[in-house]
C-alpha cells in the first residue's frame, strides 16, 4: 500500500519459484503443423527441413521431455488506483449529506513475466502440484474494474 494525500495504491504481487509445466498445447502444434518452426516460408533453401524432420524431432504423439518448460513467474495480481474526496470537497455540493466518497479503479491479471512460451504459467495449477500439464486451458482473465464508495 502506498498513500500520499488524498491517493492511495494497493500492490499484489504472486511469484512462484520453480516448477515444471508440460507443454502439451505447444506439442499438438506441431503434430497440427501449425508451429512457427515448420514455416518454410523467407527461408533460404539451405535451412528448410522436410516436414518429417520435425516429425520425427519432437515425437509429436508421444511424451517427450522436449515440451517440458520450467514453471517460474512473477505476476502483478492485482493493481488498485484509489482517490478519496473528503467532506471539504463535497461540501459545496452534498452539504452534509456525504461524509466521504471513494472513487477506485482495479485491475486483475495485469502483467506476467516469465519466460513460458505458452498463455500463462498458471495452468493445470489446481490439478497438480510437481508437474502441470497445458493442455489448451485458457489464461487467467485480465480484469479491469471500478468502484464509486458513498459514505453517510
Amino acid at each position: 500500500n502506498f498513500r500520499y494525500r488524498n491517493f492511495s495504491v494497493f500492490a499484489l504481487l504472486d511469484a512462484q519459484i520453480g516448477g515444471e509445466i508440460y507443454n502439451q498445447t505447444r506439442q499438438w502444434a506441431y503434430r497440427d503443423l501449425m508451429h512457427f518452426d515448420q514455416d518454410q516460408r523467407g527461408k533460404a533453401e539451405d535451412r528448410k527441413k522436410p516436414i518429417a524432420y520435425y516429425e520425427t524431432l519432437y515425437a509429436q504423439n508421444q511424451t517427450s521431455g522436449h515440451f517440458v518448460e520450467d514453471g517460474t513467474y512473477l505476476k502483478l495480481r492485482e493493481l488498485a488506483l484509489r482517490y478519496s474526496f473528503d467532506s471539504s470537497q463535497l461540501q459545496p455540493v452534498f452539504g452534509n449529506a456525504v461524509n466521504r466518497i471513494n472513487i477506485s479503479l482495479i485491475g486483475r491479471n495485469l502483467l506476467t513475466f516469465t519466460n513460458y512460451s505458452g498463455f500463462d504459467p498458471e495452468v493445470g495449477r489446481e490439478s497438480a502440484t510437481v508437474l502441470r500439464f497445458d493442455s489448451f486451458d485458457y489464461p487467467n482473465f485480465r480484469t479491469l474494474t471500478g468502484s464509486i464508495e458513498f459514505q453517510f
